[in-house]
């Protein structure tokens, strides 16, 4: 996971609610740096702040810390991932604030469960962010109900990857899990020219031109792998044959 080198928050501590109150949060984070950064930021904001590494250790953690609010990042390695960690929270605590934190500015490319339904969440990108004030502000307006829209970077028109279908994406996932053309189109049940002109579409939605010095499949797969997508891979394919 890449460090988007983050500085410290610019407000005010004095600018936070009644210190008669501390409210507590949760940080999972795999990357140490960041998750010391964010956790040095948000105690210096008078939260009471337990900073994890892993799902399992969150789990464990917030059974005794009972927290008002977490930030999870999707990507945590090996074992469960943000999103499942999110679910297996609000579980336990039906009323927690959830901001997820993540190098996928889309969770569609990330290959995750759908973001709970119901719950107070903000959703911020990693490559968007130029230092923490954006952060405490997302995590401010998930405890309060205060409107959250401007912290959903997953449904903001501008990203990458809004232009894509479901289809789409699978495609462009498959592809970078190494398949043909071939081989997608023995995935999905289709023919091999149905899969290049889905790619073509992509291309176009992306603003990659034909160009005989570039390769459009390389750049788009090398786009969706930047913004954190996750490859879609087969342990067997059983690949189309000519059509």
């Amino acid at each position: 996971m890449t460090n988007p080198a983050l500085p410290g928050s610019t407000l005010d501590p004095r600018s936070r609610p009644d210190d008669s109150f501390v409210r507590r949060l949760l940080v999972v984070e795999d990357l140490a740096l960041m998750r010391d950064l964010i956790a040095t930021v948000f105690r210096g904001h008078g939260f009471e702040v337990a900073a994890v590494g892993s799902a399992a250790e969150a789990r464990r953690v917030a059974k005794t810390f009972d927290p008002d609010a977490a930030i999870l990042d999707i990507d945590l390695g090996d074992g469960q991932n943000g999103v499942d960690l999110a679910h297996a929270l609000l579980r336990a605590h039906p009323y927690l604030a959830i901001t997820f934190l993540t190098d996928a500015g889309d969770p569609r490319i990330a290959r995750t469960d759908p973001l709970p339904e119901g719950a107070t969440i903000a959703y911020l990108g990693k490559s968007g962010m130029t230092d923490l004030d954006r952060l405490i502000g997302a995590v401010e307006a998930t405890l309060t109900d205060a409107s959250n829209a401007r912290y959903r970077d997953d449904r903001a028109g501008t990203r990458p990857f809004a232009r894509l279908t479901p289809a789409q994406l699978e495609v462009l996932a498959l592809a970078a899990g190494g398949l043909s053309n071939a081989g997608i189109a023995g995935v999905r049940g289709t023919n091999a020219r149905t899969v290049e002109r889905i790619l073509q579409y992509v291309y176009e939605a992306l603003g990659i031109p034909a160009d005989p010095a570039m390769n459009q499949r390389v750049v788009a797969i090398g786009r969706f792998l930047e913004e954190g997508g996750q490859p879609l891979t087969l342990p067997a394919v059983t690949t189309a044959g000519p059509r």
